[in-house]
């Protein structure tokens, strides 16, 4: 798996095919978006359970959901469902 797949495959939550990858790669030309925007499309949301301090496990690590956007591989354009 080349650099590119596996970031790609990072973003979206699952392991990225070669067409996945020229679909994505290909839209990111044409419209020049941001990749991570583009990838985002084809990425479910993260459910995020907190607990009573307001914060979840995230990737071995807890987190606030403001903390969780600046450190998933989608940024602001990652998806998340808060549950309470």
């Amino acid at each position: 798996m080349s650099k590119m797949d596996d970031r790609l495959s990072k973003m979206v939550g699952y392991e990225v095919g070669k067409s996945m990858r020229l679909m994505i790669l290909n839209e990111v030309r044409e419209t020049g978006k941001d990749i991570r925007e583009v990838a985002a499309q084809y990425n479910l949301p993260f459910m995020a359970i907190l607990e009573a301090d307001g914060r979840f496990l995230y990737d071995g690590q807890r987190v606030t959901p403001e903390e969780w956007e600046r450190i998933n591989p989608l940024g602001k354009y990652g998806k998340i469902v808060v549950i309470k």
